[in-house]
C-alpha cells in the first residue's frame, strides 16, 4: 500500500473520522462549528494517505474541499472507506496481492518427497530435511561406486572438472559439448559441484542433530534445493 506506518495512519484517519462526526452533529443541532481548525490542519495529511492507500481515487476525497469549504458527509463517507481498506490491508493484501507461483511438495522428485513424506505429515520438517537429504547422497554415491563418501566429499568428486580415474569416475552433462562450449561445460559442471556440496554443508550436517526450529516455510525452500540436485544428476551420465 506504500504506508510506512499503517497503524499511524489509520489513528489520524479515525481522528479525522470523528472530527468529521462532531461537525455533522453541529450542524444537525444548528450549533457553532467548533473542530473546522483541526479538520483544516489534518486536511493535507489525510489527502497524502488517501493518495498512498487507494491513488486511483484520490481525488474523491479532494473534491469535498474544491471550494473552499468543507462538505462534511461526504467527507465523512469517503474517510469511512479510506478507513475499511486500512483496517482490511490484511485481506487486500492477501487476495489482492501479486500472484505467483506455488511450491507443492509432493511434485518433487520422489528421492525427495518420498524420505521426507512421513515426517513431513507428522510436522517434523526437520527431520524430513535431514532424511531427504540422506536420500539424496545414498542415490548419488552407488553411481561413483563411493558408499561411504559423506555429501559435500561425494559432489566435490562426482562433478569435478577433473578427468576420471579408474577409481573415481565423474557425472558429466552429456548435452553441452566440452569441444565446442568449453566455457559452458565448466560452469555447468562448477555448479553442480557446489550446489551439492552447499546443499550437504548447507542442509544436510545442520540437520544432522534437528532442534525442531525450521519453519515448514524454511524447510519446503531446502526441499526445493536437495531437489535441483536430484535434477542436476538426472541430466548427468557417468564417465
Amino acid at each position: 500500500m506504500g504506508i510506512a506506518d499503517p497503524e499511524a495512519a489509520l489513528e489520524k484517519l479515525e481522528r479525522f473520522r470523528a472530527r468529521l462526526r462532531r461537525d455533522i452533529g453541529d450542524i444537525e443541532a444548528n450549533r457553532v462549528r467548533q473542530y473546522l481548525g483541526e479538520l483544516y490542519a489534518l486536511q493535507p495529511l489525510v489527502e497524502g494517505i488517501a493518495s498512498r492507500i487507494d491513488p486511483d481515487n484520490v481525488g474523491r476525497l479532494s473534491e469535498e474541499w474544491s471550494d473552499g469549504t468543507l462538505n462534511t458527509e461526504a467527507a465523512y463517507a469517503e474517510t469511512l472507506r479510506l478507513i475499511g481498506i486500512l483496517q482490511q490491508r490484511a485481506d487486500f493484501e492477501q487476495i489482492l496481492g501479486p500472484v505467483g507461483p506455488t511450491l507443492a511438495a509432493n511434485r518433487l522428485h520422489r528421492w525427495v518427497w518420498n524420505a521426507a513424506a512421513d515426517l513431513w505429515d507428522g510436522g517434523h520438517f526437520d527431520s524430513a530435511v535431514h532424511k531427504a537429504s540422506l536420500a539424496v547422497e545414498e542415490q548419488t554415491q552407488p553411481k561413483l561406486g563411493c558408499r561411504g563418501l559423506p555429501g559435500r566429499d561425494l559432489y566435490s568428486k562426482a562433478f569435478s572438472i577433473d578427468d576420471p580415474t579408474a577409481g573415481m569416475p565423474r557425472l558429466r552433462f552429456p548435452h553441452i559439448d566440452k569441444a565446442e562450449q568449453k566455457d559452458a561445460w565448466i560452469s555447468a559442471h562448477n555448479g553442480a559441484q557446489h550446489l551439492g556440496m552447499g546443499c550437504a554443508q548447507g542442509i544436510r550436517n545442520p540437520r544432522s542433530h534437528p532442534s525442531g526450529d525450521i519453519s515448514e516455510q524454511e524447510a519446503l525452500e531446502q526441499l526445493a534445493a536437495l531437489n535441483e540436485v536430484i535434477c542436476r544428476e538426472s541430466l548427468s551420465r557417468l564417465r
